[in-house]
């Protein structure tokens, strides 16, 4: 009989609310400040944004969920709270910037108009609600105390868009070991932003994170926009190392900003070699964050098992020469270095000619052990010849020389 009455009682109660259009089914889904949570309107006093029954959610896009005013009732910011589109389609929406426009409707208040010729209803940076809309019934609805004395705010967690997108990232092929990067950030309310770089070896970017200020970048940075101090700094020892300066900032009062800098691998994971990935992390100083990540190939260890060249046989005017096959996932080429001074082929410099897959093509292959060098000087001409193993990013690996002399002219006998 009890549990009974309680069911009944239930059901009257949410029967009650919905005759009320009370939005019982949001009361816990928003997102206002639970002290921050009024609006007044001259005419029909204290709206109240968090309530027991319903709470308004700010969503990048739009309002959802009703506001509650003890002296006119319930106001509707969106034709779905009560499935009304079909007939009469309305709605607060957002532009991301926290730039709020359209009509939400009150039984008895009408319409309310939240961009108006004189006035607009904007959530700033740090969620804060200003300026005013517009009930042509009731007069204006004030979002924040302009007096002076905050006897009342409006207050949301939600804040303004906020981007931040690797555009790429990839290691040079120089040798360096530096990886340039490009990142595109953008603010929708214009705010200054600063950007954190960290790094792992784990190439599902799932764990194993380094932070600043282990991650070592490399500027100067370059930019689309400048602040008024110039291009983004770089500075390894912030807690965002590029752009938080106080007039090097990533602005984005111009629009989306692509900024552009090097992450030296080399000094951070030097015997790197496989798949590592950056997460990038952009702020804008109100704890409104936008996180991207990107996996990239890392290689600065250098050829190895590559041995010192052997010299198979001099002819007159050749070389045949072999070597051990190198080790090495991202092989590039073999390049031979040959000449009759010592000092110009261990330097790569000189009198020093170059022998590679230009001149053998076999030499692009990392299983070839064998290469043929011809145009030598003949007759008795001692040759300098080294190796060296070169990689996809530029790495490589050189042994000892080896010489030998190009074949002495035979002899020929004549019998008389």
């Amino acid at each position: 009989m009890k549990k009974t009455f309680l069911r009944s009682l239930l059901v009257l109660s949410l029967s009650f609310l919905m005759l009320l259009n009370i939005p019982y089914a949001l009361a816990s889904s928003g997102n206002i400040d639970s002290t921050y949570k009024y609006a007044w309107g001259e005419n029909i006093g204290w709206t109240t944004w968090k309530s027991t029954y319903s709470e308004v959610k700010v969503c990048d896009d739009h309002l959802e969920g009703w506001v509650w005013a003890e002296n006119v009732g319930w106001i509707n910011l969106a034709c779905e709270n009560n499935d009304t589109c079909s007939t009469v389609d309305f709605g607060i929406d957002n532009d991301g910037a926290g730039n709020l426009s359209g009509y939400a409707w009150g039984e008895n208040v009408g319409w309310i108009k939240f961009k108006t010729a004189y006035s607009q209803v904007v959530i700033d940076s740090q969620g804060y609600f200003s300026g005013y809309a517009w009930a042509e019934n009731v007069g204006w609805i004030h979002m924040e105390d302009t007096s002076g004395n905050n006897y009342f705010k409006l207050k949301t967690s939600w804040t303004p868009v906020i981007t931040g997108k690797f555009n790429s990232a990839a290691q040079k092929t120089d040798g360096t070991g530096k990886v340039d990067i490009s990142i595109e950030v953008d603010d929708l309310a214009g705010d200054d932003c600063k950007a954190l770089i960290e790094y792992t070896s784990d190439g599902t970017c799932s764990s194993g994170w380094v932070t600043t200020p282990n991650v070592t970048l490399v500027g100067p940075a370059t930019a689309d926009y400048n602040d008024s101090g110039g291009t983004p700094d770089v500075t390894n020892a912030n807690a965002y190392q590029v752009g938080s300066g106080t007039n090097t900032r990533i602005i984005t009062s111009s629009g989306s900003n692509t900024v552009q800098f090097d992450w030296d691998s080399a000094t951070n994971v030097p015997s790197g070699d496989g798949t590592y990935c950056l997460r990038l992390t952009v702020s804008d100083d109100y704890n409104n964050q936008a996180t991207d990540t990107i996996t990239l190939t890392i290689n600065n260890a250098a050829p190895s098992g590559v041995s010192p060249l052997s010299v198979d046989k001099m002819g007159y005017e050749t070389a045949h020469l072999s070597w051990a096959i190198a080790v090495e996932t991202n092989f590039d080429h073999y390049e031979i270095w040959y000449g009759t001074d010592l000092s110009d082929v261990q330097g790569r410099e000189g009198t020093a000619s170059e022998w590679d897959g230009d001149n053998d093509p076999d030499l692009n292959v990392k299983s070839t052990t064998t290469t043929r060098i011809p145009g030598l000087t003949c007759c008795g001409t001692t040759y300098y010849f080294k190796i060296w193993a070169v990689e996809d990013y530029g790495q490589e690996t050189t042994v000892t020389y080896t010489s030998g002399a190009t074949a002495a002219v035979k002899k020929l006998r004549f019998s008389l």
